[in-house]
């Protein structure tokens, strides 16, 4: 299988070559308050719905997506399959409180899962691991 990469995903940037996330929930409280506390280190973007994600990684790219796997609209799955039937490079960090739907996401190819509730200094050894660490 031949990935390719987002446009722009090798382009120069402007945010100070922090990493690039892209976090995925419905729950717009929770989509909030993780990209408050992620912004100190990334430059953070939200996404509502794995409709929505996917247009924004083919638009703009992502260096890592922190994405909720039960979402009405286009679930998490929805955005594992299209990444996959696109042959986008986008490595994913699958959020859910269902174990079951964790072992799903990681036979859709995901990078990483993360077991909800979960602290935010998990989350970002995660990211890290995946894109490096941010400079603060």
């Amino acid at each position: 299988m031949n990935f390719s990469f987002p446009p722009g995903a090798d382009e120069p940037r402007d945010d100070g070559g922090r990493p690039r996330v892209l976090i995925v929930e419905d729950n717009v409280p929770l989509r909030e308050i993780l990209a408050t506390l992620l912004e100190a280190r990334y430059e953070v973007e939200t996404a509502e719905n794995g409709e929505s994600a996917i247009a924004h990684v083919q638009q703009t790219g992502a260096d890592v997506v922190v994405l909720d796997i039960m979402m009405p609209v286009a679930d998490g799955r929805f955005f594992m399959l299209c990444l996959l039937a696109q042959e986008l490079a986008v490595p994913v960090i699958a959020m859910s409180a269902r174990l079951a739907m964790l072992r799903d996401a990681r036979r859709l190819g995901v990078a990483d899962t993360l077991h909800k509730p979960f602290r935010i200094r998990d989350l970002e050894s995660k990211i890290d691991l995946l894109v490096g660490p941010a400079q603060a």
